[in-house]
């Protein structure tokens, strides 16, 4: 019943805890729908590896991120993979949650994929919890991944995660810190003010100071000022190479028109940056590690 104005403000100001942290429902419907999105994010990682010819199978894969569950990073552990996953938020074992979770996710891949190895599931169920034996767990944002080797990772995948940390650029530096030479990194990014998608622009009014204090109070739950283009150079910086940046959702046009005029009247450090480069509101960069140079320098 608040006033739409008012509804923003509170979304956009008061303190909460972080998502990972939360209560989490877990009723009959809500853990159905978990799984299935698990299932969803680690097929796609699976068919991301198969486009590029890369079996998972042996290979140290990052998962940045995971979410309320590791379910997409125990898909490729069923599948031989030797997953990582970090978050400044990981979520711990819920009683409540995660039996029932993971229980469902095993019948539930069972019934579609004969060929997956499903005793990375059985160990955890019979553990009731997790331990490091199938998944390594790091209690680190992107930007530290303290205990994550130099050279140390074969994959690294990320789905809605890098808009929402608080330094990008030392997060790209450790990523090419824990890469290995060669290694591919797949990054899902959604570029919209996560607090209004129906408005997905509006945080680029704010100026820097504002933005920053207004990012902290919610964890960076609410999305990064971040453009693609400037995402792409810092991965640059940190020695990857794009192999390509694929845009999977864009801003419509009677908004832009709408937005473009606010924009350039506005205290922000994008009042002056193309048309061009506001569009693009989703995107997956698909990176290689680039090889390390010789001693001589070829």
């Amino acid at each position: 019943m608040l006033p739409i104005a008012l509804r923003s403000y509170l979304r956009r100001h008061l303190p909460r805890p972080p998502m990972n942290h939360r209560v989490r429902d877990s009723s009959s419907s809500a853990i159905d729908a978990d799984v299935s999105y698990a299932l969803k994010v680690g097929q796609v990682h699976l068919d991301l590896l198969a486009a590029e010819g890369i079996e998972p199978n042996g290979k140290t894969i990052l998962e940045l991120g995971p979410g309320i569950n590791f379910g997409s990073a125990l898909l490729l552990a069923c599948y031989g993979a030797r997953p990582i996953v970090a978050d400044r938020f990981l979520a711990n074992w819920d009683l409540a949650y995660h039996p029932k979770f993971y229980t469902a996710l095993r019948t539930r891949l069972a019934a579609r994929c004969a060929s997956a190895d499903l005793r990375p599931l059985d160990r955890m169920l019979e553990r009731n919890g997790c331990t490091d034996d199938d998944i390594s767990r790091v209690w680190r944002g992107a930007e530290d991944l303290q205990g994550v080797p130099d050279s140390g990772v074969d994959i690294v995948f990320s789905n809605a995660v890098l808009e929402h940390l608080f330094d990008l650029p030392a997060a790209c530096r450790e990523l090419g810190r824990v890469s290995k030479p060669l290694a591919w990194g797949f990054h899902q990014v959604d570029f919209r003010d996560h607090l209004d998608f129906a408005r997905p622009l509006e945080y680029l009014l704010l100026a820097d100071q504002q933005f920053r204090r207004m990012f902290a109070a919610r964890h960076g739950e609410g999305g990064s000022q971040w453009r693609p283009t400037e995402m792409a150079r810092l991965f640059e910086t940190a020695g990857f190479d794009a192999v390509r940046f694929d845009i999977n959702m864009t801003a419509e046009e009677e908004y832009l028109r709408e937005f473009e005029p606010r924009l350039r009247e506005a205290a922000s450090r994008y009042r002056n940056i193309p048309l061009s480069e506001l569009g693009t509101l989703g995107g997956r960069f698909c990176l290689r590690r680039r090889p390390l140079r010789s001693v001589h320098g070829n």
